[in-house]
């Protein structure tokens, strides 16, 4: 397969070649996500997934189109890394968990920065776009 986006493609390769060697017993009892064996069921924003291991394929549960290859790879990269965490009442920023640094140049740029152009200070505008965004989901 010829990469063209290096962006997303080549984590999304990275990690799905890591996926073979995951131990999905492990993964399941650490991430607290259901494992029937064959496949993995995951719950991303409202919406069921089923992760076939060890040869990784994503498919919708609703039917519905599957997410782009960056959720994709959060998702592989969350069955081998991630552990089920109990709720304790805040939210955390991405500065504040270990892995977030990482995130906060693309996160700034690709949300932040392109709100603050689109919307300025228009915040009623904006509010309203959110709530509509919402109800899409």
């Amino acid at each position: 397969m010829q990469i063209e986006n290096h962006k997303e493609e080549v984590p999304f390769a990275h990690y799905e070649e890591r996926f073979s060697t995951l131990v999905p017993e492990e993964a399941a009892e650490r991430t607290g996500v259901k494992w029937d064996g064959k496949e993995f069921y995951v719950n991303l924003l409202g919406r069921e997934y089923a992760i076939s291991h060890p040869v990784y394929a994503l498919r919708a549960l609703d039917g519905g189109v599957l997410p782009p290859l960056p959720v994709q790879t959060f998702l592989l990269r969350y069955l081998m890394e991630s552990k089920e965490v109990a709720w304790a009442g805040e939210w955390k920023t991405f500065r504040e968990m270990p892995w977030g640094e990482m995130y906060i140049k693309p996160y700034t740029g690709r949300v932040l920065t392109r709100a603050a152009f689109t919307f300025g200070t228009r915040l009623t505008a904006f509010r309203n776009a959110a709530e509509k965004w919402a109800q899409e989901l």
